[in-house]
C-alpha cells in the first residue's frame, strides 16, 4: 500500500511541534512514524524524504529510519536490490558537506557503514568509497568519507547486526588488509586539508582512534608518517584543551565550528594514544611502541603546564595517557624492571597525577594499579615487590591525602556523596596494592602522620589517616605489640566533643580490629566502654553496634544474660538489634550462669532507670521492655527490618527454654498494635514465635495457634466488613494481615504422626471463610489476591491433605476468579493444591477438572497477539501447574483433553525470551521426557512410556526445531543451559530419533544471512550436530549451543 508523503510530512511535523499542547497527537504521531519505520514501505519513504530536502526534522527521520532499517530489517531487501540502495546511499552522503547537520550526517554515514558490512556482493566498499570521495577523486569529500571510516570498525562488533561469525571473521580480515589504505588517506588527508581545517583534523583523529580497534602488524608504517608525530604534538600542546568551548548556536547548527573542534583536538589525540597502546598490548610492534612511549614519556612537562593553566580536561587527559601507558607495560615492567619499555619512569608520571588535587584525577589511575598488584600477585616474588615498594608508600600517601574532608564539614558523609564513594575504592584500592609493602608497615606510615603536630591540630587530618588504618587494621597479626597499643590508646582517649566524623571512623576502625582486641582482653572493658557512650547517638550507633557485635565472640560473652541486657538496655537504638541478633547466633543457649560477665559495666553511662533489668532472666527481660513501656519505637527506628531480624533471633535462639515464658511472647503479640512498629519488623516477631510454638505438646499448639492467627484475622474481618478504603502499608491494608498469617502458617512446624490430627487444622478452616471472603471482596485487586494466594499456600502447606475439606470450595472459587480475572496467582495456587493432592485418588479428577477449566481462559490469552511475550507470568504459572501434574499424577494428566492444547502452548512458550516463563516452559518438557523414562519399576510404566513416545512423535520434531529457532535466533546464550538440558533429557529418553530431528532442523536452517553471505558452512553444521548428539553432559550441550548461535549473531 502506497504512503502519502504529505501524511508522513505533517507526522513528522507533529512530532516535531516544541509547541505543540496536545499530548495525545504527539503520541498519536509518534505511534504512526513508528509503524511506518517498521513497514516494508518505510525504505521508499525515506529515500523520497531525502531526496526532497523539505526541512531539518524530515531529513533526520528520513536518515533514522534508513539506519534502523540496514540494522534490524535489512533482510526484507531482496539481493538484487541492494545495489541501487548502495547507489542512493552514496548520492546522499555526496550532499553531506561539513555544513550539513551532524545528526542527518551521522545517521546516514553509519546507515551506508552497515550496508558495506551487510552487503557481501560489494567486494571492496572502502576502496570504492576512497576512490569515489578521496583526495585524489575528482569531487574530493572528506567530510562523509571519513564519518563512515569511523563507523566500519565500531558497527563490525555491534551485536544489533546479525553479521554472523564467519562475516565478522570475513570483514576483519578484510579491514586488517585495509589498513595501508587507511593510514595513507589519514596521512596525505592531515599533511593536506587537515593542516588547514581543524574539522578535517579532528576527524582524521577520530578515524585514526576507531581503526586501532583493528589489530595487526600493518600498523608498522605509521612510523614512516606524520600521523604519530601530530598526534603527539597535539598532545604535547595543553593550550589546546584550553580553548573556549562552543557557542550553544555553533553547536545547534553543526559540530564543525572552530571553537568547538579546537576545544576537541587534545581529547580525540588522547583517545588516539590510548587506542594505539591497547593495540600494541597486543600486537607488540617494537618500533611504533619506542616511538609512540617514549613521546608519552615526555608529557611530563605538558601536565604541569596544565596544572598552572587550571585546564582541568588537559590534566585528565594526561592521567589517562599515563594509566594506558602503565596498564600496557605493566608487565614488562615486572619483568624487566627498569630496562627497555619496563622502564619505571611511568610510575612517577602516575604518582604526579595522583598528587593533584582533585580526587577526580587520582581515581583515573586505579585501574593500573589494580593490574600491578594483580601482576605482582602472580609473580610472588618478595625481591620483585620490593622494587615496587616505595612506589606503593607514596601512593597510600597521596590517597591519605585525597581521603581528607573539608574542614568545614560538621556531620558524617553521606552514602549519597560522590566523595563517600570515592573514598570506599581508595579503600578498596588500599586492601589490594597493601600486600606489596605490608599492612603494619602501611599502619606505621599513617602511625608517624598521626604524631605531627599539624594533625592533632585538625580534625580532618587525623581522621584520614584513621580512615587509611581502617582499610588495613584486619591484616594485622593479633600477636602485635608495637604499633597498634598507641593508636588504640589515642583512639580510646578521645574527647567527648571530637567531631562526629572522627568518632565515627575511630569506631570502624575498633571493628576492624577485634581479632585483635580479642587477643588482649585487657583492653575490652575500656574498648565497650569507649562504643557503648558512643551508642545514643543517632550518627554512631549503626557503626558502634556493629563493633560492640564485632569485640563479642562467644568465649567473652559467658551466657545470653548479658546479650539481652544490651538489647533491653538500648531498646530505642535500632541497629543495636543488629548487633543482638549476631550476639545470640554465637551464644549458646545451653549456658546456666546468670551472672554478668565481669568486664561488663553495671549499668550503661547515660541512664540509671535500666538498673532493673539487671539479674532478669532473659523472658523477664522481655516482659520489661512491654510492661513498662519503652520509649516508641519511631518509624527512623525501624526501616529495613532491623528490629524483626533481632526478635527473631532471641526466639529462635531461645525457643527450647522458652515455653514458660510463652504466655509474655502471646502478651507482646496482642500489644504489638501499640506500638509504632512496621509490618515487616511484627512480620519477624511472629515467624521466631510460631517456630517456638511448634515443638510445644499438641494441645498448647492448637489453642494458641488460635489465639495468634484470630489477632490477625478479626481485624482483615473487620476492613472486609466495614468495606474500609485500602492504604496500603497501614492497618486498613489487607495485605498487612494476609502476611502476618502466612508467616504463622510458614513456620507452625509441629511433628505430626501418621493418623493424627494436626494441631493446626480446626485453625485452617476457621480461618479459610475469612480468605475467601477476601477472594470476593477484593477479586479484581491483584495485589491482594497474589498475597492471599500466598497465605493459603502456606496454610496448605502446613496441614498438608488435612485442609481437603476446603479443597472443594477452593478450586471452584479460584477457577472463577480466574476466568473471571486472569490473575495467574490462582494458576500457582492450584499447583500447590496439585503437589498437595494429585497423588491421592480421589481428588486427580476434580483437579483434572480445574485444569481443564484452567485451560480456555489460558488459552484465549496466550492466543492473543503477542500474548506469550505480554503475559509472562501466566505462563510461568500454567506451566509449574502442568509440571506439577506430570509429577503427581502422569497417566492421568497424559490421558486429559486438555493436552494438546497444552502441548501447542508449550511448543510457542518455548521460543519466549523471558528467563522464569521460559524456565518453566522447558522444565515442563523436561518432566515430560522423566515421565516416560524413569520409575520404570512402578505398575504404570507402560502406560506412561507409550503415551510419551506417542507425544514426541507427534511433537518431537517441532520442539527440538522451535528449540534450535530460540536457542540461535531469540535466547540470550544465558538461557542457553535450560536448552541444553531438555536436549540432554530428551536424547536419554530416543537418542536416535532426537539425531533424525535435529538433523531436520539443521537441513533448514538459513545458511546465508541477511546480506547474502554464507553464515554457517555445511562442515559446521555436521560439527555441531556431532557434538550435540555425541554429549555426554549437559554442559557440552551449551557450550556447543553457544558457539553455534554466534554463526547467526
Amino acid at each position: 500500500m502506497e504512503v502519502d508523503i504529505n501524511e508522513v510530512l505533517a507526522a513528522i511535523s507533529t512530532l516535531y511541534d516544541a509547541e505543540l499542547q496536545d499530548k495525545q497527537k504527539h503520541d498519536q504521531a509518534s505511534k504512526w512514524l513508528g509503524q511506518l519505520q517498521r513497514s516494508v514501505q518505510a525504505w521508499k519513504v525515506a529515500d523520497q524524504l531525502l531526496h526532497a530536502k523539505r526541512d531539518v526534522n524530515s531529513c533526520f527521520f528520513a536518515a533514522q529510519t534508513l539506519r534502523t532499517k540496514i540494522q534490524l530489517y535489512f533482510g526484507e531487501l531482496p539481493v538484487e536490490a541492494h545495489a541501487s540502495l548502495r547507489a542512493s546511499m552514496l548520492e546522499h552522503l555526496s550532499h553531506i558537506t561539513e555544513h550539513t547537520y551532524q545528526g542527518i550526517a551521522t545517521q546516514l554515514c553509519v546507515a551506508l557503514a552497515d550496508l558495506a558490512l551487510h552487503m557481501a556482493s560489494w567486494e571492496d566498499p572502502i576502496g570504492d568509497l576512497i576512490t569515489q570521495f578521496g583526495p585524489r577523486s575528482s569531487t574530493p569529500n572528506l567530510v562523509p568519507l571519513l564519518e563512515v571510516l569511523i563507523a566500519l570498525p565500531e558497527e563490525l562488533h555491534s551485536r544489533q547486526l546479525r553479521l554472523g561469525l564467519n562475516r565478522r571473521k570475513q570483514l576483519d580480515e578484510y579491514f586488517r588488509r585495509k589498513v595501508p589504505s587507511i593510514v595513507e588517506l589519514l596521512h596525505v588527508g592531515v599533511s593536506t586539508e587537515g593542516a588547514t581545517k581543524e574539522s578535517t583534523h579532528l576527524k582524521a583523529l577520530r578515524c585514526l582512534a576507531s581503526w586501532f580497534n583493528i589489530h595487526t602488524e600493518e600498523w608498522v608504517m605509521l612510523t614512516n608518517t606524520c600521523l604519530v608525530g601530530d598526534i603527539l604534538n597535539v598532545v604535547r600542546n595543553p593550550q589546546v584543551s584550553a580553548c573556549k568551548p562552543p557557542c550553544k548556536m555553533c553547536f545547534a547548527e553543526c559540530m564543525f565550528c572552530s571553537c568547538f573542534v579546537i576545544s576537541r583536538l587534545h581529547e580525540i589525540a588522547t583517545d588516539c594514544v590510548c587506542s594505539a597502546m591497547i593495540m600494541l598490548e597486543a600486537e607488540r610492534i617494537q618500533p611504533l611502541a619506542e616511538v609512540l612511549f617514549a613521546g608519552v614519556l615526555q608529557l611530563g612537562e605538558p601536565y604541569h603546564i596544565a596544572v598552572a593553566m587550571e585546564d582541568i580536561n588537559a590534566i585528565t587527559n594526561y592521567a589517562r595517557i599515563f594509566s594506558e601507558l602503565g596498564e600496557t607495560l605493566v608487565e614488562v615492567m615486572v619483568d624487566q624492571p627498569d630496562q627497555g619499555l619496563g622502564s619505571l619512569q611511568v610510575l612517577h608520571l602516575l604518582l604526579t597525577c595522583i598528587g593533584h588535587h582533585d580526587w577526580e584525577v587520582a581515581e583515573i589511575t586505579f585501574n593500573f594499579w589494580y593490574k600491578l598488584s594483580e601482576v605482582l600477585y602472580r609473580k610472588n616474588c618478595d625481591n620483585v615487590n620490593e622494587q615496587f615498594k616505595p612506589y606503593v608508600e607514596r601512593l597510600i600517601e597521596a590517597l591519605y591525602r585525597h581521603c581528607q574532608i573539608e574542614p568545614d564539614h560538621e556531620s558524617i558523609l553521606v552514602q549519597q556523596d560522590d566523595f563517600y564513594e570515592f573514598r570506599e575504592r581508595v579503600q578498596e584500592l588500599i586492601k589490594d596494592v597493601v600486600f606489596i609493602c605490608g599492612s603494619k608497615l602501611c599502619f606505621q606510615q599513617m602511625a608517624h602522620v598521626l604524631q605531627s603536630p599539624d594533625v592533632t591540630k585538625n580534625w580532618n587530618l587525623m581522621e584520614a589517616a584513621l580512615f587509611i588504618m581502617q582499610s588495613v587494621a584486619k591484616n594485622l597479626v593479633p600477636e602485635e605489640s608495637e604499633v597498634v597499643p598507641p593508636i588504640l590508646e589515642g583512639v580510646l582517649s578521645q574527647p567527648d566533643d571530637v567531631h562526629l566524623q572522627v568518632a565515627f571512623t575511630s569506631v570502624q576502625l575498633l571493628a576492624e580490629l577485634n581479632e585483635w582486641i580479642a587477643c588482649h582482653p585487657n583492653l575490652l572493658p575500656l574498648v565497650l566502654q569507649f562504643l557503648t557512650k558512643r551508642l545514643p547517638n543517632k550518627h554512631l550507633a549503626t557503626v558502634a553496634a556493629k563493633s560492640n557485635l564485632s569485640l563479642s565472640p562467644p568465649h567473652h560473652c559467658s551466657n545470653l544474660h548479658a546479650v539481652l541486657w544490651i538489647f533491653s538496655s538500648f531498646i530505642t537504638t535500632k541497629d543495636l538489634y543488629i548487633a543482638t541478633t549476631s550476639l545470640i547466633r554465637t551464644t549458646t543457649t545451653t549456658q546456666k550462669s546468670q551472672t554478668l560477665p565481669s568486664f561488663w559495666p553495671t549499668a550503661p553511662p547515660h541512664t540509671s532507670s535500666h538498673l532493673r533489668f539487671i539479674g532478669k532472666s532473659p523472658l523477664d527481660l522481655i516482659h520489661l521492655t512491654t510492661s513498662h513501656h519503652p520509649p516508641p519505637l519511631g518509624p527512623n527506628l525501624i526501616n529495613g527490618g532491623r528490629i524483626e531480624k533481632a526478635l527473631d533471633a532471641v526466639c529462635q535462639s531461645c525457643r527450647d527454654h522458652i515455653e514458660q515464658h510463652f504466655d509474655g511472647l502471646m502478651h507482646i503479640i496482642a500489644s504489638l498494635d501499640s506500638f509504632s512498629i512496621s509490618n515487616e519488623a511484627v512480620v519477624g516477631l511472629l515467624k521466631g514465635v510460631a517456630s517456638i510454638l511448634g515443638r510445644f505438646p499438641r494441645e498448647r499448639i492448637k489453642d494458641d495457634m488460635k489465639k495468634l492467627c484470630l489477632v490477625q484475622i478479626s481485624y482483615l474481618q473487620k476492613i472486609i466488613e466495614e468495606n474500609l478504603p485500602i492504604e496500603k502499608n497501614t492497618k486498613n491494608d489487607p495485605v498487612v494481615w494476609l502476611d502476618r498469617l502466612a508467616a504463622i502458617f510458614r513456620n507452625v512446624n509441629p511433628i505430626v504422626q501418621n493418623g493424627e490430627q494436626h494441631p493446626c487444622q480446626e485453625v485452617v478452616m476457621e480461618v479459610w471463610p475469612t480468605l475467601s471472603l477476601t477472594f470476593q471482596r477484593y477479586s479484581s485487586d491483584l495485589r491482594v489476591m497474589e498475597h492471599c494466594c500466598r497465605c493459603l499456600r502456606f496454610a496448605v502447606r502446613c496441614v498438608h491433605q488435612q485442609s481437603a475439606p476446603l479443597l472443594s470450595p477452593l478450586v471452584e472459587q479460584i477457577v472463577g476468579l480466574y476466568a473471571a480475572h486472569g490473575h495467574s496467582c490462582f494458576l500457582y495456587l492450584g499447583s500447590i493444591l496439585v503437589d498437595e493432592y494429585a497423588s491421592e485418588v480421589g481428588c486427580v479428577a476434580g483437579l483434572l477438572a480445574m485444569l481443564e477449566a484452567f485451560t480456555q481462559p489460558t488459552f484465549v490469552l496466550l492466543t492473543q497477539p503477542n500474548g506469550f511475550r505480554d503475559h509472562p507470568d501466566t505462563v510461568d504459572d500454567w506451566f509449574r501447574l502442568c509440571a506439577r501434574f506430570l509429577q503427581r499424577a502422569p497417566v492421568p494428566f497424559l490421558q486429559c483433553s486438555a493436552l494438546n492444547t497444552i502441548l501447542e502452548c508449550g511448543l510457542q512458550a518455548c521460543m519466549l525470551d523471558h528467563k522464569e516463563a521460559n524456565a518453566a516452559v522447558l522444565k515442563f518438557f523436561q518432566g515430560l521426557v522423566e515421565a516416560g523414562r524413569k520409575d520404570d519399576d512402578r505398575a504404570d510404566f507402560e502406560t506412561r512410556h507409550t503415551l510419551v513416545i506417542n507425544i514426541f512423535n507427534t511433537h518431537g520434531e517441532s520442539l527440538i526445531g522451535n528449540l534450535v529457532t530460540a536457542a540461535v535466533f531469540i535466547l540470550p546464550q544465558y538461557m542457553h543451559h535450560d536448552v541444553a538440558e531438555t536436549f540432554f533429557q530428551i536424547m536419554q529418553f530416543d537418542r536416535p530419533k532426537f539425531c533424525l530431528w535435529l538433523e531436520a532442523k539443521l537441513k533448514v536452517l538459513p545458511t546465508k544471512n541477511s546480506g547474502g553471505v554464507e553464515a554457517i558452512t555445511r562442515n559446521e553444521l555436521v560439527e555441531f550436530h556431532k557434538a550435540v548428539t555425541q554429549a555426554e553432559r549437559t554442559k557440552e550441550i551449551t557450550r556447543a549451543l553457544v558457539d553455534f548461535s554466534r554463526f547467526f549473531s
